[in-house]
């Protein structure tokens, strides 16, 4: 029975030691590594003249679409100064009684 209490004892003090462990990773990045970039640069290099022409069409029209975007954005910001409930000169017909 001491040698069954000592063995779960160990293995229990095992676990605690891994859990232990596993909580001092720490894991780090850079969003927008200068590295990317450069990859990016060489890949496009490595096309051929109409797939570099795809290339830069395809970033054209990925620019318009985020300029629509954009400009949608600001103009439901101004043309919504008012919620339906406060618009001015808005009156509530009672019906009924």
């Amino acid at each position: 029975m001491a040698k069954y209490k000592s063995l779960l004892h160990d293995l229990q003090q095992n676990a605690k030691k891994s859990e232990e462990e596993s909580k001092d990773m720490e894991f780090s990045w850079v969003p927008n590594d200068a590295t990317d970039d450069a990859s990016k640069k060489k890949e496009v290099e490595a096309m051929t003249p109409w797939e570099q022409y795809l290339h830069k069409k395809k970033l054209k029209r990925k620019e318009k679409r985020e300029k629509k975007k954009s400009n949608k954005e600001v103009e439901t910001g101004e043309n919504q100064l008012f919620s339906d409930d406060e618009l001015p000169g808005k009156k509530r017909i009672r019906l009924g009684r």
